[in-house]
């Protein structure tokens, strides 16, 4: 089932009766390694609870509880793909629900540009019933009489029913729902959050928004509302400030969109300065008019796990302000890498830390082939340290760092550290996630990712790595013609860089993002292009080896010459004596393999040494290699 865009989610896909349909959902291990495996420690017994509904497809909601499920997601072009998710990318939600699952005495607004269906089985028990004279439509004041798929499946991700033998659950699910119909840019939208203050909400999801959506009465009406508000941050891949959820101010939170892999959703916005924290919101199954049940995709579905974890917050800890569970939410996330320079918190949600809080200890991550270490600042009066490894807790002693070693290339591990204080432990640091890299300074984010074009059209695409510090796109022309011209523009808006390029293949380094255009005249017919991979830089190149000997011949030495993938150049330095100094000779491009130096004098001995260097710097020197020129 596919349906148009309304607000902030993207599709609705595989829609379903809850009738008959079984729980299928297709685990796999994705190269995760549950052995601690570390250098050092010793592993002690944690105690852990986490309750597991019996909601009949609740093993397809990956958000809630990620054990490596494939999951249908929408692609940047139209369809969907199946991707094998990444366990413990998830919000900890069942661990959360041994805490609490939401109280009645808590409501919990949806404002929704289309009509929520009040009465799905799994959402009828839960809603607030509405007793403004417009029934809670305040664009058309005819009530909630043509349910949509955009509010119905948000208030499923809020507050499904748990274990009622209905389709899913969902993160608070026994708070109660207002929905309410409003446009977030006009009058509409203060009659509503009027009316939610007048019954006690003190929590909004509101998934819709747009750059054009700026209204001064609006942003003054949330100000001076008293209720905490989730904004979605849109779906155009942009930095630009969208509204509502990039309004400045203490009760507002802005959502990006994080997929089953960790990663940011290609479409999410995003921005440091206005974009607060990541929530899962690919891929995601919920509720649907008419006792159905379909995934969707877009910030529109991560926004409202934010809000479902505020009202646990909210149901818990009733004498916390809005600011503070703001608070709460922001300083608890789980750590992601692919979150970090791309939202202000550099975490993705994590309902249980939310909850529960956490300790004193503020890990951080970095990785190189088969190992991830883990280090920490010294927590006053710590006696001892414990890292929690994949689930399992690892005594380290009174040290600063752990090494989990032995790793797969590629497998992502989730960490948390905490201390020993005056005999007792502290709380838990938040969860940190890490991949152990593959290559020290480089990784590939897309694979041959095809984009069609057709005549006398103008077709506009991106790739992206949001908080890549540099990227490497590899253009080729799928069909060549006469009149068709690609250029590329590294953010966008900008000047696109170049004109036409030739056929075949295509190579540039540039930072932050690729825009790209692809044009022909008339007379053309049907054209495309590839993107075979993007690369992006993690770090310098590794110390080369050294040169090895090619040739010698009267007046020249070649040797040969090899740098790692993630150089840019080769650089080649001399000497005349083993001792002295080395002089830079040349430098060559990454794909040269050998150096000729014709400056040469026969019977002397050279030394020869290179690096290797990409845009965020210049590798160790070689060792050297000794030649005797003829």
């Amino acid at each position: 089932m596919r349906m148009n865009r309304i607000g902030h989610g993207i599709a609705a896909l595989v829609a379903s009766s809850s009738i008959g349909l079984g729980t299928a959902g297709c685990v796999g291990d994705m190269g995760v390694d549950d052995d601690p495996g570390s250098s050092h420690g010793v592993e002690v017994a944690t105690a852990s609870s986490a309750l597991t509904p019996t909601d009949p497809h609740f093993s397809k909601q990956w958000s809630f509880y990620n054990q490596g499920q494939t999951v249908p997601v929408e692609e940047i072009e139209g369809g969907t793909t199946d991707v094998v998710a990444v366990p413990r990318v998830d919000i900890n939600a069942r661990a959360a629900w041994d805490i609490s699952q939401g109280s009645t005495s808590v409501i919990v607004g949806i404002i929704d540009p289309g009509d929520t269906d009040l009465t799905h089985p799994d959402l009828i028990n839960n809603i607030y019933p509405c007793a403004h004279s417009s029934g809670c439509d305040f664009i058309d004041g005819d009530g909630m009489n043509m349910p949509h798929d955009h509010g119905t499946h948000i208030a499923g991700i809020i507050a499904a029913r748990i274990s009622n033998a209905q389709g899913i659950v969902g993160v608070a699910p026994k708070v109660k729902l207002l929905p309410m119909r409003a446009s977030a840019d006009d009058a509409s939208i203060i009659d509503a959050i009027d009316f939610a203050k007048s019954v006690g909400v003190k929590i909004i999801n509101v998934s819709q928004g747009g750059a054009d959506f700026y209204n001064e009465d609006v942003k003054t009406a949330i100000a001076g509302s008293g209720i905490l508000f989730v904004f979605s941050a849109g779906n155009d891949a942009t930095a630009a400030y969208n509204y509502p959820s990039a309004y400045d101010l203490p009760n507002v939170i802005s959502v990006a969109n994080v997929d089953p892999t960790g990663e940011v959703a290609p479409m999410s916005n995003y921005g440091e300065a206005h974009v607060h924290i990541g929530a899962p919101g690919k891929g995601i199954y919920s509720t649907l008019p008419g006792n159905q049940y379909g995934y969707m995709d877009g910030t529109s579905q991560a926004a409202p796990h934010v809000a479902g974890v505020a009202a646990l917050l909210r149901s818990k800890y009733s004498s916390l302000t809005v600011t503070q569970i703001r608070d709460r939410i922001l300083r608890t996330g789980m750590k992601l890498t692919s979150l970090s320079g791309v939202v202000q918190t550099g975490a993705m949600l994590d309902a249980y830390a939310a909850l529960k809080d956490i300790g004193p200890v503020k890990p951080a991550a970095s990785s190189v082939p088969g190992t991830v270490t883990l280090a920490w600042p010294a927590v006053p009066g710590a006696t001892r340290y414990d890292v929690e490894v994949n689930g399992s807790a690892v005594n380290v002693g009174n040290v600063l760092s752990y090494v989990h070693s032995g790793l797969v290339a590629g497998s992502t591990h989730v960490y948390r550290v905490r201390a020993t204080v005056s005999g007792s432990n502290t709380e838990w640091s938040y969860r940190v996630l890490k991949k152990a890299v593959q290559d020290p300074t480089r990784e590939v984010y897309v694979l041959e990712s095809s984009h069609p074009y057709y005549s006398e059209d103008v077709f506009t695409g991106y790739v992206t790595k949001r908080n890549a510090k540099r990227l490497r796109a590899h253009f080729s022309k799928v069909e060549l013609a006469p009149g068709v011209e690609l250029q590329y523009a590294v953010n966008d808006g900008d000047t696109y860089l170049s004109g036409s390029y030739p056929s075949g293949f295509w190579t540039h380094w540039k930072p932050g993002e690729f825009y790209f255009e692809v044009s022909a005249d008339e007379s053309a017919t049907t054209y495309g292009f590839k993107i075979d991979a993007i690369e992006y830089l993690t770090g310098v190149p590794d110390q080369p080896y050294p040169p090895y000997f090619f040739d010698v011949v009267p007046g020249m030495i070649a040797v040969g010459v090899s740098c790692s993938p993630g150089s840019v150049d080769t650089r080649v330095f001399r000497a005349t004596s083993p001792g002295g100094a080395y002089t830079q000779v040349a430098t060559l491009p990454q794909s040269a393999w050998k150096y000729e130096d014709t400056s040469v004098a026969s019977g002397v001995t050279y030394h020869y040494k290179i690096s290797c260097s990409n845009d965020l710097g210049v590798s160790p020197e070689s060792d050297p290699l000794s030649v005797v020129a003829q």
